[in-house]
């Protein structure tokens, strides 16, 4: 008996398949993606905006630091 005339194992070798290529999609879309991003919007942004970006990314930063270090506080209180 041939494994291909049975039905069921047809199916199963589609349905690999299928997905295999769509994991190749999907891996050759977030490879190129950012690249193509970059090149697409290059002159878009300012630098006062990444400027921004930046200052804000570090007051979260300083935040998030300052909560773990009165969470730590708290737990060596106790």
């Amino acid at each position: 008996m041939h494994i291909l005339k049975v039905p069921f194992l047809r199916q199963i070798l589609g349905a690999v398949g299928g997905a295999m290529i769509a994991l190749l999609i999907y891996e050759g879309y977030a490879v190129v993606s950012p690249p193509l991003q970059a090149m697409l919007f290059k002159g878009n942004a300012s630098s006062d905006a990444a400027q921004f970006t930046d200052e804000t990314r570090n007051d979260r930063l300083d935040r998030i630091a300052e909560v773990a270090k009165e969470n730590l506080s708290r737990l060596q209180g106790n």
